[in-house]
């Protein structure tokens, strides 16, 4: 698994010093998860202390938590919490704050007001503060960046400990993209996601190591009756742990990370849209930055029918900026396309086949514009709108450092 992973764009970047899971404190005996429902979701406390039980360590959890909350929620005291209280009366060895999953996007004055609160009195009663940093929505994995960014920063200036769930989800997704981690409304974790998630809690509460844990684990009711508060395939179970094993052991998150170390001269996605042209991930202002300082282009698309698929990739040879929002991308005449190769190959043993060409006009708006036409005759046969998913690249990495002035601009 090392050497697979080390053949990927790196999530993120050694900057600090790296996270030795040997060496730690020892484990804190009674821990404090104060957050909402990413926290609650199939039981992460619990699965916690039951990993930790299984090796023998202990450590008994609590939580202070509610649906759809905010720091701010407990810091008030709204929707029945009771965090201040159960902070200053608990004696906890560690305190977890988890926020709203959107508090890095939508709320980020607030995260580091209501942060800075509850984190100063958790240390003022002797815990150990830490930040359960989250994971992207399902449908937008480049959300991860920010959410990393805002977290870390905030953890730089608390002085706390960040547990890089988020991450670990995101090296799991890359390796393995339809690994179920995610609940159906693609942002709660599944009883996976909750798995993974208590492995990189366990691997950073104890500093061990995460692999080799059960992939059932058990707790008692108040009957003593034991119950499952997890089981999981050995696969999975394995792959889990060895994810949290390898995002704890590259990272320690005490400055902004830099994330994507690729070679300065690959390819990778800038933009892509659906077929109705929506975004489904990048950034169109990316594009056209990119456009702006010379970077190469490319762009893929496809099509499947009943039998066969077929995919492209072509080079623009002429890209224009249109009022400083969209780009429209003229593509080389295309000779002889077809999904068939039998077909393919009858068609290039027809002289007057060799005269026809495809000539395609693509927009960041979704449009695909077809023509077929012919180059003996020079006319027009047909026009074929098309409707294709879009995925616009760029070679190298684009510098985002100063502005880049329009085209038209002296």
């Amino acid at each position: 698994m090392n050497a697979f992973i080390l053949k990927l764009p790196l999530l993120f970047v050694l900057i600090f010093s790296t996270f030795q899971l040997s060496a730690q404190n020892a484990p804190p005996k009674k821990v404090l998860f104060v957050g909402n429902s990413y926290t609650y979701f199939w039981n992460l406390p619990q699965t916690v202390q039951a990993m930790a039980a299984e090796k023998k360590i202990a450590m008994t959890t609590r939580q202070s938590t509610s649906g759809g909350t905010h720091w701010g929620h407990h810091w008030r005291g709204e929707r029945n919490l009771k965090t201040q209280n159960i902070i200053q009366s608990g004696n906890f060895d560690a305190v977890v704050l988890q926020n709203h999953s959107m508090s890095t996007f939508n709320r980020v004055d607030s995260m580091a007001h209501f942060g800075e609160l509850l984190g100063d009195l958790a240390k003022t009663k002797g815990a150990n503060l830490y930040l359960y940093m989250t994971w992207a929505r399902e449908w937008n994995p480049l959300m991860q960046k920010t959410i990393t960014e805002e977290y870390t920063k905030l953890a730089k200036k608390l002085n706390a400990q960040i547990i890089p769930v988020g991450p670990a989800w995101e090296l799991a997704r890359q390796l393995r993209p339809n690994f179920p981690l995610y609940d159906d409304d693609g942002s709660h974790p599944s009883a996976l996601g909750t798995y993974l998630s208590a492995c990189v809690f366990y691997g950073v509460l104890t500093g061990q190591s995460p692999v080799g844990l059960p992939n059932r684990l058990t707790a008692f009711d108040k009957d003593n009756e034991k119950i499952y508060l997890t089981i999981q395939s050995k696969e999975s179970a394995t792959f889990c742990q060895e994810i949290a094993r390898e995002v704890l052991k590259q990272t320690v998150y005490t400055q902004p990370i830099n994330y994507y170390k690729a070679p300065k001269d690959s390819w990778r996605t800038v933009y892509k849209s659906d077929k109705e042209g929506k975004r489904i991930t990048g950034s169109k202002k990316d594009l056209i930055r990119a456009i702006r300082l010379g970077l190469p282009i490319k762009i893929g698309w496809g099509g499947k029918g009943k039998k066969h698929s077929i995919e492209h990739v072509a080079a623009p040879t002429w890209l224009a900026i249109l009022d400083e929002q969209e780009v429209t991308a003229h593509l080389s005449p295309q000779v002889l396309s077809s999904t068939d190769w039998e077909a393919l190959t009858a068609n290039y043993a027809n002289p007057a086949k060799l005269k026809e060409e495809w000539r395609v006009v693509i927009t960041t708006k979704g449009a695909f514009d077809a023509v077929w036409y012919d180059r003996k005759q020079h006319k027009r046969m047909k026009r074929v709108p098309q409707q294709h998913p879009l995925t616009w690249m760029v070679k190298g990495q684009i510098d985002k450092t100063g502005a880049v002035k329009p085209l038209f601009e002296e």
